[in-house]
Protein backbone atom coordinates (compact mmCIF):
# COMPACT_ATOMS: atom_id res chain seq x y z
CA UNK A 1 0.00 0.00 0.00
CA UNK A 2 1.41 3.30 -1.03
CA UNK A 3 0.94 6.14 1.55
CA UNK A 4 0.70 9.73 -0.11
CA UNK A 5 2.61 12.53 1.45
CA UNK A 6 0.36 15.32 3.16
CA UNK A 7 0.86 17.03 -0.17
CA UNK A 8 -0.04 14.46 -2.70
CA UNK A 9 -3.26 14.10 -0.43
CA UNK A 10 -3.90 18.12 -1.06
CA UNK A 11 -3.60 17.62 -4.45
CA UNK A 12 -5.57 14.78 -4.85
CA UNK A 13 -8.45 16.23 -2.99
CA UNK A 14 -8.08 19.43 -5.41
CA UNK A 15 -8.09 17.95 -8.42
CA UNK A 16 -10.70 15.68 -7.33
CA UNK A 17 -12.65 18.57 -7.03
CA UNK A 18 -12.20 20.53 -9.89
CA UNK A 19 -9.85 23.14 -8.56
CA UNK A 20 -7.37 24.31 -11.12
CA UNK A 21 -5.20 25.07 -8.62
CA UNK A 22 -1.76 22.65 -7.58
CA UNK A 23 0.69 22.92 -5.01
CA UNK A 24 4.41 21.30 -5.38
CA UNK A 25 7.67 21.81 -3.73
CA UNK A 26 10.83 23.10 -5.29
CA UNK A 27 13.68 20.33 -5.50
CA UNK A 28 16.72 19.31 -7.03
CA UNK A 29 18.90 16.09 -7.37
CA UNK A 30 22.06 16.44 -5.88
CA UNK A 31 25.10 14.51 -6.58
CA UNK A 32 24.47 11.31 -5.04
CA UNK A 33 21.18 11.39 -6.98
CA UNK A 34 18.61 11.99 -4.01
CA UNK A 35 16.07 14.89 -3.96
CA UNK A 36 16.58 17.63 -1.81
CA UNK A 37 14.50 20.74 -0.82
CA UNK A 38 15.57 23.86 -2.87
CA UNK A 39 12.84 25.88 -1.04
CA UNK A 40 10.99 25.27 2.88
CA UNK A 41 7.63 26.46 1.67
CA UNK A 42 5.42 25.08 -1.29
CA UNK A 43 4.15 27.22 -4.14
CA UNK A 44 0.63 27.52 -5.91
CA UNK A 45 -0.03 27.32 -9.28
CA UNK A 46 -2.28 27.66 -11.82
CA UNK A 47 -2.94 24.29 -13.90
CA UNK A 48 -3.72 25.48 -17.12
CA UNK A 49 -1.01 27.40 -19.86
CA UNK A 50 0.78 30.56 -18.53
CA UNK A 51 -0.64 30.63 -15.26
CA UNK A 52 0.45 32.14 -11.93
CA UNK A 53 2.95 31.06 -9.60
CA UNK A 54 3.53 32.14 -5.92
CA UNK A 55 5.48 30.51 -3.12
CA UNK A 56 3.24 30.22 0.32
CA UNK A 57 5.24 31.66 3.06
CA UNK A 58 5.31 29.41 6.69
CA UNK A 59 3.30 26.84 4.98
CA UNK A 60 5.99 23.37 4.66
CA UNK A 61 5.24 20.65 2.84
CA UNK A 62 5.13 18.39 5.80
CA UNK A 63 2.65 20.95 7.85
CA UNK A 64 -0.98 18.99 7.58
CA UNK A 65 -2.52 21.50 9.18
CA UNK A 66 -1.31 24.50 7.14
CA UNK A 67 -1.76 22.47 3.90
CA UNK A 68 -5.73 22.08 4.68
CA UNK A 69 -5.96 25.42 5.64
CA UNK A 70 -4.41 26.04 2.20
CA UNK A 71 -7.03 23.53 0.33
CA UNK A 72 -9.95 25.15 1.79
CA UNK A 73 -8.72 28.77 1.16
CA UNK A 74 -8.47 27.84 -2.46
CA UNK A 75 -11.87 25.91 -2.27
CA UNK A 76 -13.42 28.80 -1.36
CA UNK A 77 -11.76 31.23 -3.72
CA UNK A 78 -12.86 29.31 -6.31
CA UNK A 79 -16.54 28.15 -5.68
CA UNK A 80 -16.63 32.48 -5.71
CA UNK A 81 -15.41 32.70 -9.10
CA UNK A 82 -17.88 30.21 -10.58
CA UNK A 83 -20.35 31.98 -8.48
CA UNK A 84 -19.01 35.28 -10.94
CA UNK A 85 -16.22 36.67 -8.99
CA UNK A 86 -13.14 37.49 -9.46
CA UNK A 87 -11.58 34.15 -7.69
CA UNK A 88 -8.36 33.70 -6.18
CA UNK A 89 -6.37 36.86 -4.85
CA UNK A 90 -3.32 35.91 -4.98
CA UNK A 91 -2.47 38.69 -1.92
CA UNK A 92 -4.36 36.70 0.30
CA UNK A 93 -1.90 33.99 0.22
CA UNK A 94 0.74 35.63 2.08
CA UNK A 95 -1.82 36.34 4.91
CA UNK A 96 -3.86 32.86 6.11
CA UNK A 97 -0.72 31.67 7.24
CA UNK A 98 -0.02 32.56 10.90
CA UNK A 99 2.97 31.50 12.63
CA UNK A 100 2.99 29.52 16.58
CA UNK A 101 1.93 32.83 18.49
CA UNK A 102 -1.33 33.46 15.81
CA UNK A 103 0.68 36.37 14.07
CA UNK A 104 0.39 36.56 10.63
CA UNK A 105 3.03 35.99 8.80
CA UNK A 106 4.55 38.04 6.31
CA UNK A 107 7.47 37.33 5.15
CA UNK A 108 10.70 35.35 4.81
CA UNK A 109 13.16 35.68 8.27
CA UNK A 110 17.06 35.63 7.97
CA UNK A 111 17.04 32.26 9.80
CA UNK A 112 15.02 31.10 7.26
CA UNK A 113 16.95 32.04 4.34
CA UNK A 114 20.29 30.88 6.37
CA UNK A 115 18.79 27.55 6.21
CA UNK A 116 18.09 27.84 2.75
CA UNK A 117 21.62 29.25 2.06
CA UNK A 118 23.15 25.97 3.90
CA UNK A 119 21.29 24.17 1.93
CA UNK A 120 22.27 25.44 -1.85
CA UNK A 121 25.93 25.53 -0.92
CA UNK A 122 25.99 22.19 1.03
CA UNK A 123 28.09 19.70 -0.84
CA UNK A 124 25.88 18.16 -3.68
CA UNK A 125 23.58 21.25 -3.35
CA UNK A 126 23.17 23.32 -6.51
CA UNK A 127 25.35 26.17 -5.75
CA UNK A 128 28.53 23.93 -3.58
CA UNK A 129 31.08 25.04 -6.22
CA UNK A 130 29.80 28.51 -6.37
CA UNK A 131 29.84 29.56 -2.93
CA UNK A 132 31.25 33.31 -3.33
CA UNK A 133 27.46 35.24 -3.74
CA UNK A 134 26.20 33.73 -0.54
CA UNK A 135 29.06 34.07 1.73
CA UNK A 136 27.10 37.54 2.86
CA UNK A 137 24.93 35.06 4.15
CA UNK A 138 27.25 33.23 6.24
CA UNK A 139 28.33 33.02 9.65
CA UNK A 140 30.40 35.96 9.68
CA UNK A 141 28.75 37.70 6.48
CA UNK A 142 26.49 41.04 6.10
CA UNK A 143 23.28 39.77 6.33
CA UNK A 144 23.91 38.09 9.43
CA UNK A 145 25.72 40.98 11.30
CA UNK A 146 23.33 43.52 10.34
CA UNK A 147 20.19 41.88 10.76
CA UNK A 148 18.85 39.23 13.96
CA UNK A 149 17.76 35.70 12.94
CA UNK A 150 13.89 36.38 13.70
CA UNK A 151 13.86 39.90 11.38
CA UNK A 152 11.88 39.60 8.27
CA UNK A 153 14.10 39.97 4.69
CA UNK A 154 12.89 42.65 2.85
CA UNK A 155 13.31 44.28 -0.59
CA UNK A 156 15.31 47.67 0.59
CA UNK A 157 17.29 45.23 2.79
CA UNK A 158 18.71 44.08 -0.92
CA UNK A 159 18.18 47.15 -2.78
CA UNK A 160 21.31 48.67 -0.21
CA UNK A 161 23.56 45.95 0.14
CA UNK A 162 23.13 46.05 -4.07
CA UNK A 163 24.18 49.43 -4.14
CA UNK A 164 26.35 50.22 -1.43
CA UNK A 165 29.60 48.60 -0.12
CA UNK A 166 28.95 46.30 2.80
CA UNK A 167 31.47 48.48 5.07
CA UNK A 168 29.72 51.83 4.50
CA UNK A 169 26.62 49.93 5.39
CA UNK A 170 27.90 48.63 8.92
CA UNK A 171 29.34 51.70 9.56
CA UNK A 172 25.76 53.65 8.82
CA UNK A 173 24.22 51.16 11.12
CA UNK A 174 26.36 51.80 14.27
CA UNK A 175 26.73 55.68 13.28
CA UNK A 176 23.79 57.31 10.67
CA UNK A 177 26.18 60.19 10.28
CA UNK A 178 28.83 57.70 8.16
CA UNK A 179 27.84 58.09 4.80
CA UNK A 180 26.67 55.07 2.68
CA UNK A 181 29.29 54.40 -0.16
CA UNK A 182 27.79 53.61 -3.47
CA UNK A 183 29.64 50.39 -5.46
CA UNK A 184 31.73 50.81 -8.49
CA UNK A 185 28.81 49.51 -11.02
CA UNK A 186 31.22 47.92 -13.42
CA UNK A 187 33.00 45.90 -10.62
CA UNK A 188 32.80 42.29 -9.88
CA UNK A 189 31.54 43.02 -6.15
CA UNK A 190 28.56 44.55 -7.65
CA UNK A 191 28.11 41.66 -10.48
CA UNK A 192 28.32 39.09 -7.47
CA UNK A 193 25.37 40.98 -5.23
CA UNK A 194 23.41 41.05 -8.27
CA UNK A 195 23.87 37.53 -8.89
CA UNK A 196 22.88 36.57 -5.46
CA UNK A 197 19.12 38.70 -5.67
CA UNK A 198 18.54 37.23 -9.12
CA UNK A 199 18.93 33.54 -7.51
CA UNK A 200 17.11 34.67 -4.39
CA UNK A 201 14.39 35.56 -7.03
CA UNK A 202 14.53 32.44 -8.81
CA UNK A 203 13.94 30.34 -6.03
CA UNK A 204 11.23 32.17 -4.80
CA UNK A 205 12.62 34.77 -2.51
CA UNK A 206 9.53 37.80 -2.75
CA UNK A 207 12.21 40.53 -1.42
CA UNK A 208 14.17 39.87 -4.34
CA UNK A 209 11.52 41.19 -6.49
CA UNK A 210 11.16 41.63 -10.35
CA UNK A 211 11.17 44.95 -10.05
CA UNK A 212 14.57 44.91 -8.22
CA UNK A 213 15.94 42.79 -10.37
CA UNK A 214 15.00 44.87 -13.00
CA UNK A 215 16.28 47.91 -11.71
CA UNK A 216 19.94 46.58 -11.01
CA UNK A 217 19.80 44.76 -14.63
CA UNK A 218 19.69 48.21 -16.12
CA UNK A 219 22.42 49.35 -13.69
CA UNK A 220 24.72 47.25 -14.48
CA UNK A 221 23.84 47.46 -18.36
CA UNK A 222 24.55 51.00 -18.54
CA UNK A 223 27.51 50.81 -16.28
CA UNK A 224 29.25 49.12 -19.64
CA UNK A 225 31.51 46.42 -19.59
CA UNK A 226 33.38 45.27 -16.20
CA UNK A 227 36.45 46.81 -15.57
CA UNK A 228 39.82 44.92 -15.58
CA UNK A 229 41.17 44.25 -11.88
CA UNK A 230 43.70 46.26 -10.55
CA UNK A 231 47.23 44.67 -11.25
CA UNK A 232 49.38 42.47 -8.61
CA UNK A 233 51.68 44.09 -6.96
CA UNK A 234 55.55 43.15 -8.35
CA UNK A 235 58.48 44.72 -6.08
CA UNK A 236 61.23 46.04 -7.13
CA UNK A 237 64.40 44.11 -7.44
CA UNK A 238 66.03 45.79 -4.34
CA UNK A 239 63.30 44.70 -2.51
CA UNK A 240 63.54 41.39 -3.81
CA UNK A 241 66.82 41.15 -2.66
CA UNK A 242 66.67 42.91 1.15
CA UNK A 243 63.60 39.53 1.31
CA UNK A 244 66.23 37.37 0.05
CA UNK A 245 68.70 37.98 2.48
CA UNK A 246 66.57 38.04 5.36
CA UNK A 247 65.26 34.60 4.67
CA UNK A 248 69.04 33.25 4.20
CA UNK A 249 69.43 34.01 7.75
CA UNK A 250 66.24 32.32 8.47
CA UNK A 251 66.77 29.28 6.74
CA UNK A 252 69.71 28.74 4.61
CA UNK A 253 68.31 26.07 2.38
CA UNK A 254 64.97 27.98 1.95
CA UNK A 255 66.81 30.99 1.28
CA UNK A 256 68.94 29.38 -1.36
CA UNK A 257 65.64 27.85 -3.10
CA UNK A 258 64.25 31.08 -3.15
CA UNK A 259 67.55 32.69 -4.38
CA UNK A 260 67.66 30.00 -7.58
CA UNK A 261 63.62 30.53 -8.25
CA UNK A 262 64.31 34.50 -8.59
CA UNK A 263 67.39 34.55 -10.79
CA UNK A 264 66.36 31.73 -12.92
CA UNK A 265 62.38 31.27 -12.90
CA UNK A 266 60.24 28.04 -12.88
CA UNK A 267 62.27 25.40 -15.21
CA UNK A 268 61.41 22.38 -16.76
CA UNK A 269 62.12 18.85 -15.60
CA UNK A 270 65.59 18.84 -17.66
CA UNK A 271 67.60 21.58 -15.85
CA UNK A 272 66.38 20.56 -12.59
CA UNK A 273 64.84 17.94 -10.25
CA UNK A 274 61.06 18.29 -8.82
CA UNK A 275 60.30 19.08 -5.38
CA UNK A 276 58.16 20.53 -2.87
CA UNK A 277 58.68 24.01 -0.88
CA UNK A 278 56.36 24.75 1.97
CA UNK A 279 55.82 28.54 1.95
CA UNK A 280 56.64 30.23 5.94
CA UNK A 281 53.62 32.33 5.67
CA UNK A 282 50.65 30.60 4.29
CA UNK A 283 51.75 26.79 4.79
CA UNK A 284 51.13 26.14 1.39
CA UNK A 285 52.76 23.14 -0.27
CA UNK A 286 54.66 24.46 -3.52
CA UNK A 287 55.70 21.94 -6.35
CA UNK A 288 58.81 23.65 -7.94
CA UNK A 289 61.38 22.83 -10.13
CA UNK A 290 64.84 24.25 -9.23
CA UNK A 291 68.72 22.87 -10.07
CA UNK A 292 69.40 19.71 -7.83
CA UNK A 293 73.10 21.06 -6.27
CA UNK A 294 74.64 24.43 -6.38
CA UNK A 295 77.59 22.90 -8.14
CA UNK A 296 75.19 22.31 -11.50
CA UNK A 297 74.17 26.53 -11.23
CA UNK A 298 78.31 27.11 -10.51
CA UNK A 299 79.41 25.47 -13.31
CA UNK A 300 76.56 26.60 -15.82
Amino acid sequence: MVVLSFLDQTNTRLKSAGIPFRLRELTYKNEQGLLVRRSPWVQVYETGRGGRVKSVRGCSPDDEQNLDALLHHLKRAEEARRKGGKGLDWNSLDEFVKDDSGSIRRGLTYAELRKMRDAWVSPGGPKCKDKNPFSCLGSSGYFTQAFKPEELVKTSHLEEYALHTTESLLAHRGDLSQPLIPREYDSRGFEVAVQLINYLGSNGVEAASADLRLMLKDIRTKAGKRKAPKPRFNPSTPDVQAWLDKLVLLDEFRGWCMVMISTYGLRGTSSGTSRALRVRKTGLLMPLLWPASPTRVRGR
